[in-house]
């Protein structure tokens, strides 16, 4: 593989693009032009030291992942306004261009998740703190410093489309989040399959079009529309596959819809509810996974795929580490969550 990264004047000769494929009737998800079954894992590099990225990543290759699930986060690569780093000299845990060279060097692909808000726990969901504290986001000083998500982040979880609105009656928010996507993709451009690389998937924002009752109207779509138009645009590939992330939704049908021009691609969630008692699933408790699966079968034109699958639960805020999580439960919830996927 010819990645050039350190010229991007010099591009690669052109690669395969990832794609969606209709075969008898059924989409299949096509990578380097054969079907393509993404086995996944979130790599929290924010969150490893510098120094044990490759050990990390190697773990994860023993075990059979063929992709790497990455948030790329805004408050992280620019803590301050006039302070962009993304080759890590400012702090090691922020070279942006290394980690992308080094997974590249490992063979795995890469889905790329550059926000603008991400949830992952992560201080005011990615936003930078300059940015809030303008008085155009509605953010009182003492939630941003305490490192809350916000307001519209917040509220897009049961009214995504009043929060959609406000977002798009905001200009300051369309116009840094569409500098920040021209940022990251100067990172990512060199990648792209299209290129040659292994960058297969994009996607827009994070937790959008929620619950199954939220109303995701018009206002949600043409939001939607706006940023995947903004990350193709930073891109330079209007072909690559766009998603977006909603769990126990029902907006994934919609997502097809005649207005907005080409398919969009949802990806779900399944995490193991709390209030189990024993933290082990039953038989029964499984109809949820099956439910979600079924849910994302619904789009014509792009196959069922979780982007983000656990069989467990987070721990409480009091607890010092991840709550413990009976094996079974995977055993139980996995074959409803990939073989009817």
């Amino acid at each position: 593989m010819l990645i050039a990264p350190e010229n991007p004047g010099r591009l690669p000769p052109p690669g395969v693009p990832s794609r969606v494929v209709m075969i008898n009737g059924y989409p299949e998800f096509h990578v380097d032009n054969k079907p393509f079954f993404m086995h996944s894992a979130a790599f929290y590099y924010y969150r490893t030291p510098r120094g044990l990225w490759e050990e990390s990543l190697s773990a994860l290759k023993a075990q059979g992942i063929n992709t790497i699930d990455l948030y790329i986060i805004w408050n992280w690569h620019q803590p301050t306004e006039a302070t962009l780093d993304i080759d890590g000299h400012t702090l090691p845990g922020r070279d942006l261009k290394g980690l992308f060279k080094l997974i590249s060097e490992m063979k795995f692909k890469l889905s790329v998740r550059p926000g603008p808000f991400i949830c992952s726990e992560w201080k005011n969901g990615g936003y930078p703190d300059w940015l809030l504290s303008r008085p155009e986001y509605q953010m009182p000083q003492k939630d941003v410093l305490e490192g809350r998500y916000p307001r519209l982040s917040a509220l897009q979880y049961a009214y995504s489309e009043r929060a959609a609105e406000a977002y798009l009656s905001n200009p300051t928010h369309l116009r840094y989040t569409r500098k920040w996507y021209q940022d990251v993709m100067d990172v990512v451009r060199p990648y792209l399959s299209l290129r040659g690389g292994n960058v297969i998937l994009l996607q827009v924002d994070d937790d959008q079009g929620l619950d199954k009752f939220n109303y995701n109207g018009p206002r949600f779509w043409e939001y939607m529309k706006v940023l995947r138009q903004y990350l193709q645009e930073a891109a330079g590939d209007r072909t690559i596959p766009v998603y977006f992330n909603p769990a126990d939704m029902r907006v994934t049908a919609a997502s097809s819809a005649p207005e907005l021009g080409t398919p969009f691609w949802a990806m779900g969630q399944y995490y193991q509810e709390e209030g189990f008692g024993s933290d082990v699933l039953r038989a029964e408790d499984t109809s949820h996974a099956k439910y979600l699966t079924e849910i994302l079968k619904t789009q014509p034109g792009f196959p069922p795929f979780f982007i983000e699958y656990q069989a467990g639960w987070f721990a409480g805020a009091e607890d010092a580490r991840a709550r413990a999580t009976d094996p079974t439960n995977t055993l139980l919830s996995s074959p409803f969550s990939f073989k009817t996927a």
